[in-house]
Order: C-alpha cells, then structure tokens, then sequence
C-alpha cells in the first residue's frame, strides 16, 4: 500500500508530489512527537538520541552548532519546519510560480529531521508509544518516509539503511483477514473473537483521529508551541 501511494502518477509535476508528501510527513511526525511531549522533557532525555547517533548536535541555519536536550532539539525541527512550510520560495501556492532549484536540497534536510525525530521516539519512548497506542503509525509514518526517500534518493545511504531496519523492526505482525464466508457468527468457535487486520491502524489514532489518552499522557501538539 506505501508503495502504491508514493509512486508518482503520469502527468503531475515532480517537486509538487514531492512537496505534498513532505508536508503530509511533517504534520504526522508533529501529531506524533506532541503526544509524548509532555514525556520527553530535559530530566529524561538531556540529549537527542536516535538509531546511529546517542547525542546529536543540531546546526541552524547559519551553520552554527548546538547542543541541546532532546525536547529542545525536536521543537527547533518543528519549528523549522513549520516555518518553511509557509515559505513561498520552498512551498509557492501562487499561480505561476515555481519551486526554486534547491528545493530537493531543502526536502532532504526536513527528511533527515524528521527521521531523527520519528528515531527518538523508537529509542527514548517506545514503551509511552505503545501506552498511547501509537505505535502502529509510528511504524506506517517510517514506512511513508523509507519509501518517499528512496523514490526521490532523500537520505544518506547510511541513514537510509538505518530507516529500513527501524521499519523492520517495529512494523506490526501481519494477521490476514478470514474470508467473508468464515467469519460469520455461526461458523466461529464458541466465545471466538473475529480475526482483525493488526496492519491497519484504529480510524481514531493519535495522528489523525485525536484518540482520547489518560489525562497523564496528555499533550499538544509542538506546532500549537510554535
């Protein structure tokens, strides 16, 4: 399915579907790392951690170098982001106007972000993603991402590698669905639940349904920070 909806379709501009995914991962990977927002503080997680890298340092865009705890780091992602999501010379919506020639250059930088933000929550906070029952859209946004950079060649060999392996490793187990005929009332054991498809995500999840969580795990969203 992540395949079939990231290969871009005949007659649609390039850096278009490029910039539509883009944002589509930037307003999930947002959704996702606001639900733990209130979890990841500087007391737990004093530095940015994700596979490949236990401290990482972020550069702005001046060059200049920081080291910061892992919530500062992931509001700095989000807030460059947000920020560049509404900058005409990165994301035109006039009529007329075109992407400039480092707008891959741009994308590959935001990917990059996002992977490492979307990697802290598998090292730091996975057991919270799972309370949060998150975890399965955790895995379909690494998935969306894994493919999108492969279509476009957006990461780093190395960081490519290290998305594919996360995918793997924490994709949800395949469960197939009975045939129609197999799962009526009458022909199941009795006090059988009907088998579910564990791959697809609850239509109330925490990125796109706003799932209800316990008042200790509540948290807004970073882009509502910014």
């Amino acid at each position: 399915m992540i395949e079939r909806f990231s290969q871009i379709p005949g007659g649609v501009d390039t850096n278009e579907w490029l910039a539509t995914h883009t944002l589509a991962l930037f307003d999930h990977v947002n959704a996702l790392c606001g639900s733990i927002s209130e979890l990841c503080t500087p007391v737990t997680c004093p530095a940015m951690s994700f596979p490949g890298t236990s401290k990482a340092i972020f550069v702005d865009e001046r060059g200049k170098r920081h080291t910061y705890t892992a919530p500062q780091y992931i509001d700095c992602v989000m807030s460059f982001c947000e920020q560049n999501s509404k900058n005409e010379d990165f994301f035109p919506t006039r009529y007329g106007s075109t992407f400039s020639g480092d707008f891959q250059g741009h994308c590959r930088r935001v990917i990059r972000l996002l992977w490492q933000c979307c990697g802290h929550l598998y090292t730091n906070h996975w057991d919270q993603m799972g309370v949060l029952d998150l975890r399965p859209q955790c895995a379909m946004v690494l998935a969306h991402m894994s493919q999108i950079s492969k279509i476009f060649g957006l990461l780093e060999p190395k960081d490519q590698q290290l998305v594919n392996n996360t995918v793997q490793l924490i994709r949800p187990a395949y469960v197939p669905v009975m045939p129609l005929s197999t799962r009526s009332p009458s022909t199941l054991p009795l006090g059988a639940e009907p088998p579910r498809y564990s791959r697809v995500p609850s239509s109330k999840s925490g990125s796109w349904g706003g799932h209800p969580t316990t008042q200790v795990l509540s948290a807004k969203p970073y882009a509502q920070t910014c």
